[in-house]
């Protein structure tokens, strides 16, 4: 689950990025805002490589992670689903796929979660 959690980071932040240069015009002060992605994704990209080295930490950053990814989609659904309603622009659009990417990383958490769970309980008596 770190490497997924690393994978989902490197994703926001090339969201964040991505935006930042896509929506780039010539002349124009850069949108800082639309670097917001990279924000939760450095984070989660922390989160994944200390829980890959810290393996006795490994259960609490994994929680913390899955606590970030919900705050993510409630988020991203909070600003991206009336905006999307509203007529889609870059910003919703953006907390959109954030949603998104973040639901799918909570769902795979949640799954592992419970084989973990599973797989301990399973060799007690």
């Amino acid at each position: 689950m770190p490497r997924t959690t690393v994978i989902t980071g490197m994703a926001f932040v090339l969201l964040g990025i991505g935006l930042f240069l896509g929506l780039m015009e010539p002349g124009a002060p850069p949108h800082w805002t639309v670097l917001i992605p990279a924000g939760p994704g450095v984070l989660l990209t922390a989160l994944g490589i200390l829980a890959a080295r810290v393996s006795a930490w490994r259960k609490h950053l994994m929680h913390a992670a899955m606590a970030l990814a919900l705050l993510v989609v409630l988020g991203g659904l909070g600003r991206g689903v009336p905006g999307l309603l509203a007529g889609p622009d870059a910003a919703a659009l953006a907390s959109s796929a954030m949603a998104v990417i973040a639901l799918v990383y909570l769902i795979a958490g949640i799954r592992s979660f419970v084989e973990a769970r599973r797989g301990s309980s399973a060799g007690a008596p």
